[in-house]
């Protein structure tokens, strides 16, 4: 290798094509003709929803097998029995 391979710039690659020129591709479709991302979307919110569902149904369990009414009265039971 000679001085002027050292010193020469690289060639730059050749560009790419812009994401707003590529049209979708069909993996991104879903079979119905809807858009993948706001299946994605909807399943996000399904499921966030089932984990409030079974977090709040969790609590209320809890809450009745223990026989709590409120903070207020887990609170005052504590400091009154220690």
């Amino acid at each position: 290798m000679n001085r002027t391979e050292v010193l020469t710039a690289p060639t730059p690659a050749p560009s790419l094509p812009r994401a707003a020129n590529v049209p979708a591709s069909p993996e991104l479709q879903t079979e119905e003709g809807g858009n993948s991302g706001l299946m994605a979307a909807k399943a996000f919110g399904i499921a966030t929803g089932l984990v409030v569902c079974g977090a709040l149904a969790t609590v209320w369990g809890v809450k009745t097998v223990t026989g709590v009414q409120n903070v207020r009265f887990v609170i005052q039971s504590w400091i009154y029995c220690h």
